[in-house]
């Protein structure tokens, strides 16, 4: 594009060749050093308008390295833009996971080899066991971690926002549309977490002496019915439920939706029975605003409403807010979005505000 005011270019392909150059280099740099090189350049661009701080980036492709840029399918995540409430403080979209699972597997290996090496340079760091992510989450959580990232399909949404129930504490809502239903639900239904580990030998100790028989090991074990919809819940704790926490589980048509707690599941099922962009984020204003500069159509999708998180800072702080809430004022949203094609990746950020008053 020719439409900027500052301008900054990389020659990302020979900043990754002086890179390798380093023999002494540590698997981190060298997947650095990598990355670099799949690129030939990156180009950004800066535009300051009176109402808006836009970059625009552009990576293209290494083609003597790369000869074939998967092409990722792009999506306007409309369907879950009228699934979450209107005053959403986080969105995250992320289309077309068809290899999320290999791709996901490949960093965790990565991150455990390069875990291992830096622990094995530090002399004074005795290793008892190697990392093994998948293990540890599975024993942690009853889940098997890769599972969830093999069953993944097209879009994955995440949304943060308060309920009508619950104004201070925001919820979180995970969407995802899995290869196989059956499998998603025997995965969470795997799910149990012994709450009691992180309470320590004497918190247990005293509680014993003291004959208290408490629940501290959470599962996915009631189900009730919300206007036709079934959710599966984690029974209730009360440590947890105090802080906005008993996950739950649904299916909209063929959308898994995942949720902090059962409000956010009736939040989302509200809006599927009546998708009207007026209590939905698909009428929000800032968001429109948004993506008229970053663009609807993205692989993935980042957008971040100031104005919910002032809304929240102020009912939490009250008169202590002070001058942060008063600076945060000034910016209305965050948001940005990459899309890819044969050629490389562009992408957008930006910052909806009162430039000239900030």
């Amino acid at each position: 594009g020719d439409k900027y005011q500052v301008q900054f270019y990389l020659n990302t392909a020979k900043i990754g060749q002086l890179m390798d150059e380093d023999k002494k280099s540590d698997k981190m740099l060298q997947s650095i050093a990598k990355s670099f090189k799949d690129n030939s350049s990156m180009l950004f661009n800066m535009q300051l308008n009176p109402q808006d701080l836009t970059i625009n980036y552009y990576a293209l492709a290494n083609k003597e390295l790369k000869p074939i840029q998967e092409v990722n399918k792009s999506t306007d995540f409309n369907k879950y833009l009228n699934y979450i409430p209107k005053n959403a403080i986080l969105f995250v979209g992320s289309a077309d996971l068809k290899d999320a699972g290999e791709k996901f597997r490949k960093g965790i290996s990565d991150l455990e080899a390069q875990t291992a090496e830096r622990l094995e340079k530090d002399k004074t760091t005795k290793i008892n066991e190697k990392m093994n992510i998948e293990k540890q989450f599975k024993e942690f959580s009853g889940m098997n971690l890769f599972d969830i990232f093999d069953n993944l399909k097209e879009e994955f949404v995440m949304s943060v926002f308060n309920t009508e129930a619950n104004p201070i504490i925001p919820g979180v809502a995970i969407f995802m549309n899995p290869k196989d239903k059956d499998l998603i639900v025997k995965t969470f239904q795997d799910f149990k977490v012994d709450l009691g580990k992180f309470e320590g030998e004497k918190g247990n100790r005293s509680k014993k002496a003291e004959g208290i028989k408490k629940e501290v090991v959470m599962s996915f074990t009631t189900k009730k019915t919300y206007k036709d919809v079934e959710f599966n819940l984690t029974n209730e704790i009360e440590e947890m439920t105090q802080m906005g926490i008993q996950p739950a589980y649904c299916f909209i048509d063929n959308t898994f939706v995942f949720g902090s707690n059962e409000e956010v599941l009736k939040a989302v099922v509200d809006r599927s029975k009546n998708p009207s962009p007026s209590f939905s984020l698909a009428g929000e204003s800032s968001y429109n605003k948004a993506t008229s500069i970053i663009g609807k159509n993205n692989n993935a999708t980042m957008f971040v409403n100031l104005k919910s998180v002032v809304g929240l800072l102020g009912a939490v702080l009250g008169k202590k807010s002070g001058d942060m809430v008063t600076n945060l004022k000034k910016i209305e949203a965050i948001a940005s979005s990459s899309v890819n094609d044969e050629d490389g990746i562009k992408g957008s950020f930006a910052i909806i505000a009162d430039i000239e008053h900030i």
